[in-house]
């Protein structure tokens, strides 16, 4: 369905040639769709990037998009070139995202794509700008992933092309049995759930009837001293939940970032750069050879060392046949039943099918 090719040659047309000349070892000419992926230090190179890439892969239709930074097959590449390309030779329909009105200083909410173009979407993924107010949905069609893409500097242009034509957005409708969504959240769990007991406005006093703030700092006392230090913050997941509600101890209790409410059960968890590189890695690991779309919330703890490794970058747990591009966005949005909703400090490892990878660091 899918195989990716990946370069972080300094020169973009040098980084062209490297992946289009990967791609073409591994798959005929005549793709059906190309997706280039770029950080920003090739924004200002989009539009011939993505055009060039496929040109040479005798693509229908080429799409290209610039991003906080590109996954690289085991690595993050935040501020060093980077290019990524995705060829689709089968089972993807596209569909432009437009405005329920004309954009109004990024305040616009995005429409919903709808139903695919062509052939049977099996789920949908877009590109574009930050979703804001009300996002409109149906019950088919939602995506299950939508990237908030950095604002560009007007002079680098659009961060999302079709066709060498600049969009609001993109959606790629993906189909086939074999794709398949993995979440990420980078939470460790690190004590059994207690129930919100006692709250003072917004602040949460007690919990199983213990002062909250000691009830936190005593569920954290028997962790490992290495993973408190890798952590980037505390606080609880809710009961069936992975994503991280963070918090502060105040003069009467415990601070959330997200509301909670008198009687939910909550369990002490951290943030950490580890957990989120080993379940990044393990998603990957469970995609055997099948070529995987990553799409990354930068605010998600990665840190410098390579997906799947150990910090000190000694033990990588990726399968030698995986094949991971992806693209860093400034806030991550899965759909769900009330349409697309934020989705803090966490990925989405999307399968799309057996493929190959090839690539030149």
């Amino acid at each position: 369905m899918a195989c990716s090719a990946t370069s972080e040659h300094p020169v973009p047309a040098q980084a062209v040639a490297e992946c289009a000349g990967s791609l073409l070892e591994t798959a005929a000419t005549g793709a059906e769709l190309t997706l280039s992926i770029v950080g920003t230090s090739f924004a200002g190179a989009l539009g011939d990037i993505s055009d060039a890439v496929g040109r040479l892969l005798g693509a229908q239709h080429s799409v290209g998009i610039v991003g906080s930074g590109a996954l690289m097959g085991s690595r993050i590449a935040r501020d060093s070139p980077a290019l990524a390309v995705l060829a689709f030779h089968a089972g993807v329909a596209l569909h432009e995202v437009g405005y329920d009105r004309e954009p109004d200083a990024g305040e616009a909410p995005v429409t919903d794509p709808g139903p695919p173009t062509s052939g049977a979407g099996r789920l949908w993924v877009g590109f574009g700008s930050e979703p804001r107010g009300n996002t409109a949905h149906r019950s088919t069609g939602v995506p299950a992933a939508w990237g908030g893409l950095d604002p560009l500097p007007s002079a680098l242009g659009s961060p999302v092309l079709r066709d060498g034509e600049p969009l609001g957005g993109i959606a790629l409708g993906l189909a086939g049995s074999s794709v398949r969504v993995l979440p990420v959240h980078g939470t460790i769990e690190v004590a059994p759930a207690a129930t919100v007991t006692r709250m003072a406005g917004a602040e949460i006093v007690a919990l199983d009837g213990i002062p909250a703030a000691h009830f936190l700092e005593s569920a954290l006392a028997d962790v490992d001293p290495v993973l408190l230090e890798d952590c980037t913050a505390i606080g609880f997941t809710g009961t069936g939940t992975g994503e991280l509600i963070a918090a502060r101890p105040t003069g009467r209790g415990l601070l959330t970032r997200d509301p909670v409410e008198p009687g939910q059960r909550l369990v002490p968890a951290v943030l950490s750069r580890t957990a989120a590189r080993r379940q990044l890695a393990a998603g990957l690991l469970g995609a055997g050879d099948t070529t995987s779309l990553c799409v990354l919330d930068s605010q998600l703890p990665i840190g410098s060392a390579p997906i799947g490794a150990d910090p000190d970058g000694t033990a990588p747990l990726q399968a030698p046949g995986t094949a991971p591009v992806g693209v860093i966005v400034r806030s991550l949005w899965l759909g769900g039943a009330r349409g697309l909703e934020r989705a803090r400090a966490s990925a989405v490892v999307l399968q799309l099918g057996s493929g190959g990878r090839a690539g030149r660091h």
